[in-house]
């Protein structure tokens, strides 16, 4: 493209909100799904903006979607300015004593029925505070909340972290533990009954490689695991709690010299994004109860 064309106006601002949401979902497709929009709609958007600045921000094409250089200075601008402007009605809210806005947050499924976990606690607390919040659950894998995140699509993710980001930010919460099940403890599980593999499950890889045992079939998710425990032809790996809870006359127990594998339960946050004033006293409602129940 050649020299500049034109300034960019408050018009141009939904779409530099488009070419955000395609760079961070990676190309046009995805970003379809995201913004309930047609690919020649966004990629005529971004071309504009394009046009107005005077330089490709993005390739297309075979090849796959790739940002160029400058594609990727105006994205860090664009988040700066569209955070910057998405905290103006909050932080005047909270001058008059609210806390408004939107509230995201991302949880792996069944973390929320651990006792240990006082997410529904602190939620209760914020919103008798706060009504005017607008909130969004989303129950996701362990391997999505990350992308999440990064994508923006949620504010906190509550997990077990295996591997910490320099790119993110920890409230460590409580400690989970893991132990491998089966039906009906067999003594000698680990030579005759193959560990359902988890997608996802970091824990799963240190059984098979550390502790001897065979791999079994994949499944998505805590209920698919003792499913397939029930069915007495797999030993798998559950969080105690949930294991508690499932019915006693499934006849799951600890198999013998279950390794224990626990995780650290953390509120992760992009350190790269500004929360809003509804996500920082969410945190800090989740600090003070996990602090009083230690």
């Amino acid at each position: 493209m050649s020299e500049l064309t034109g300034s960019l106006v408050e018009k141009d601002l939904k779409a530099l909100r488009i070419f955000r949401v395609a760079a961070e979902v990676g190309g046009f497709s995805a970003a379809e799904q995201r913004l309930r929009m047609s690919r020649a709609t966004i990629s005529r958007r971004i071309k504009d903006v394009e046009v107005k600045l005077g330089t490709s921000l993005c390739t297309r094409g075979p090849q796959g979607f790739e940002l160029t250089e400058a594609g990727r200075m105006v994205l860090r601008l664009t988040s700066e300015a569209l955070d910057a402007l998405d905290r103006i009605k909050p932080g005047v809210d909270v001058l008059r004593g609210l806390v408004t806005g939107d509230l995201s947050i991302g949880i792996t499924d069944n973390a929320f029925s651990n006792p240990d976990c006082h997410v529904a606690d602190a939620l209760n607390q914020l919103l008798q505070a706060a009504p005017g919040i607008h909130l969004e659950i989303h129950t996701l894998p362990l391997n999505e909340l990350a992308r999440a995140l990064q994508e923006r699509r949620i504010h906190v993710a509550i997990q077990g972290v295996h591997v910490r980001s320099p790119s993110l930010r920890y409230v460590e919460l409580f400690d989970e533990p893991h132990f491998i099940y089966a039906s009906n403890d067999a003594n000698n599980v680990r030579t005759h009954l193959p560990l359902v593999n988890r997608v996802g499950q970091p824990f799963v890889s240190s059984a098979l490689s550390d502790h001897g045992f065979i791999q079994g079939p994949d499944a998505i998710g805590l209920d698919s695991v003792a499913l397939l425990l029930r069915s007495g032809r797999y030993c798998g790996i559950l969080p105690r709690h949930y294991a508690e809870l499932l019915p006693q006359v499934w006849g799951l127990n600890v198999v013998a010299e279950s390794p224990d594998f626990t995780v650290k339960f953390c509120a992760v946050t992009d350190s790269c994004r500004p929360l809003p004033p509804s996500g920082i006293r969410f945190l800090e409602l989740l600090k003070i109860l996990h602090c009083s129940h230690l």
